[in-house]
């Protein structure tokens, strides 16, 4: 199984309807873009890291897990990166940012 990163795309005020969800997640699948999570204003995916890579042109940075510490649980890990992603051509007129899903520490 190789590598997953998770997205996050923010949909333009207009398109945040259901056929503007629609749209995205029928788009998002012809890159290789696994729709996974659905808020109000935002949708997530899943991709395998080489998908990313391609579509983006940057290779995400591997976070290591981190252990539970004094005030938190830890990171389960994943990916990070240290550059603005494009929207690609496909998206630009339903998606206004697309940012990698870093993994976050759980407090306590």
């Amino acid at each position: 199984m190789s590598p997953i990163v998770n997205i996050s795309m923010l949909i333009k005020v207009k398109w945040r309807t259901p056929e503007g969800f629609a749209r995205v997640k029928e788009i998002a699948q012809t890159l290789d873009i696994q729709p996974s999570r659905q808020g109000r204003t935002s949708l997530s995916g899943k991709m395998p890291v080489a998908a990313f890579e391609k579509l983006f042109e940057h290779s995400p940075i591997q976070v290591d897990p981190k252990p539970p510490g004094k005030n938190d649980f830890g990171s389960p890990g994943g990916y990070a990166i240290d550059a603005d992603l494009k929207v690609p051509t496909p998206l630009k007129t339903y998606v206004e940012i697309i940012s990698l899903e870093t993994p976050s520490r759980r407090l306590r």
